[in-house]
């Protein structure tokens, strides 16, 4: 005799079940099989291939393009200083010549703007992982070699933000949290499926407490805020001392390349910090418009790697090299200014 209607179940619930794990495990094969190095390792060793310079800056080594020692400036030319982060040093893009401050002179010098100098040059003073302070000591090291006519601070969102230690230094720190979770979970350790899961977890969790980061530190409380107040205070300082021996002194606002639409979620960022420029009087330029409505992947140097790739490096230039002429083209004859 036939069993009762439960009986008839308990054959298509084994199946089920089976057909549940076979598909598991063919999920699990498939993650083995294609398995890559963990993003945030990944992400790190991009940063590593860009060649460097070390450098002592306020007794701490950093990462720079170019080392300090400069031929004697020829008559006629006007140089520009830039100072900044990873941003301004190109962090993922190995040809200095396709980072912006090189391609900002190699427009002005094509343009060729009437009443400008014969010859512009630049010197690429960004230092990644910095903040203000270390520009100051950037400026102050590089301001008699170098004897710049222009300096010109390219302000990233996140350098008004102590705690984020540059993305490269906050994505070591999510490597530390997934070596911890291999350490307590036998899941992770064993699962590919789950550890992928976990990582893109991770990953969101990076991106949201990136921008929540930013932007406590700007529009947020009085002890989240300190740091992008000695921001403001080290960028009239530079700009102070730069006028002190005969420069000029702008500002750059570059925004961080996420989610440019019409939308944009540090839009209020932006606006802050260039309200502090047009009060302080620095000549200041949004690079927000420029990028906004672009999609934001297509700048990165890589999927892992949201710093600015050669694209997003040319329009920087195309418009800081408009944004300068002008500035050049009313200074004074370079060879009038007092030197270093």
């Amino acid at each position: 005799m036939g069993g009762g209607p439960g009986s008839r179940w308990v054959p298509r619930l084994v199946a089920l079940s089976a057909s549940s794990v076979v598909a598991a495990a063919i999920v699990e094969i498939a993650f083995r099989v294609t398995a890559v190095t963990p993003w945030y390792e990944r992400l790190e060793e991009q940063a590593l291939r860009t060649p460097v310079v070390l450098e002592d800056v306020g007794g701490q080594p950093f990462h720079v393009r170019e080392a300090l020692a400069h031929p004697p400036k020829p008559p006629g030319s006007f140089r520009i200083l830039f100072l900044g982060d990873s941003f301004t040093y190109g962090t993922g893009v190995e040809d200095p010549a396709r980072v912006f401050p090189s391609l900002v002179v190699a427009e002005l010098n094509e343009a060729g703007p009437a009443g400008a100098a014969a010859r512009s040059e630049s010197f690429n003073g960004g230092i990644p992982g910095s903040l203000t302070q270390h520009w100051v000591q950037r400026f102050q090291r590089a301001v008699g070699p170098y004897q710049p006519d222009l300096v010109v601070a390219v302000f990233f969102l996140r350098d008004g933000t102590r705690g984020l230690g540059g993305s490269t230094g906050h994505i070591r720190e999510i490597g530390r949290r997934m070596a911890a979770l291999s350490d307590e979970s036998w899941l992770f350790r064993r699962s590919r499926a789950y550890r992928h899961l976990r990582e893109r977890r991770a990953q969101r969790e990076f991106s949201r407490d990136y921008l929540r980061a930013i932007r406590q530190a700007n529009v947020g409380g009085p002890d989240e805020t300190a740091e992008w107040r000695r921001a403001q205070v080290n960028l009239a300082r530079i700009r102070d001392e730069a006028e002190r021996r005969g420069s000029k002194f702008a500002l750059v606002i570059f925004p961080l390349l996420f989610s440019l639409g019409r939308d944009y979620p540090l839009e209020d960022v932006c606006q802050l910090i260039e309200r502090f420029a047009t009060e302080q009087g620095f000549p200041v330029l949004s690079l927000l418009p420029v990028f906004r409505g672009r999609s934001a992947p297509s700048l990165w140097v890589s999927p892992l790697n949201q710093h600015p790739n050669e694209t997003a490096h040319v329009l920087a230039a195309e418009a800081i090299a408009e944004f300068v002429a002008p500035l050049i083209a009313a200074g004074s004859r370079p060879a009038e200014r007092r030197a270093g």
